[in-house]
């Protein structure tokens, strides 16, 4: 269970602070996956995604 919290709170991370395009990034390559730390600190994926 604890997989899907840090997943919805990464996701809710992303989304409250650049929307769900910025979101949907993650789906665009292997690549684009967040790192265990980057799950717990959305704004360093989102930082790495720009």
């Amino acid at each position: 269970m604890r997989q899907y919290e840090v997943g919805e709170h990464f996701a809710a991370g992303v989304a409250d602070r650049a929307g769900l395009d910025a979101l949907n990034r993650v789906w665009e390559s292997a690549e684009m996956m967040p790192t265990l730390d980057e799950l717990h600190h959305p704004e360093r994926w989102l930082r790495r995604a720009a």
